[in-house]
């Protein structure tokens, strides 16, 4: 079986946690680079405004060690890219993942 680009997308998308899907998406709705702290943040907001009937005192990535693993899966599949600033990481959305995005918009 050969691997398309196509083929690889829909691992992405079929494997893809739910925690993964918010941060990307958060990032993407930002259009800018962000710092983990400050990504975690917004993607918590932004599901409490998607889903205004879930608990909201509660946050949906309730863990650092959630929010690392979901970055960490996002970087490793080549959806983010990283720049470093002396401890401080961010995060933008990187030409693979662009392409992805449009992959899911279609899809």
């Amino acid at each position: 079986m050969t691997l398309t680009k196509e083929n690889i997308f829909e691992t992405f998308k079929v494997r893809m946690s739910d925690e993964s899907k918010l941060l990307f998406t958060t990032l993407w709705n930002n259009k800018e680079a962000m710092a983990k702290e400050q990504l975690w943040k917004a993607a918590n907001l932004q599901k409490k405004k998607i889903r205004p009937d879930t608990d909201q005192e509660k946050d949906y990535i309730n863990s650092r060690y959630t929010l690392d693993i979901s970055i960490a899966r996002l970087e490793g599949a080549g959806l983010l890219d990283v720049k470093s600033y002396g401890r401080i990481r961010t995060y933008t959305i990187s030409s693979l993942g662009r392409e992805f995005y449009e992959y899911l918009k279609k899809n």
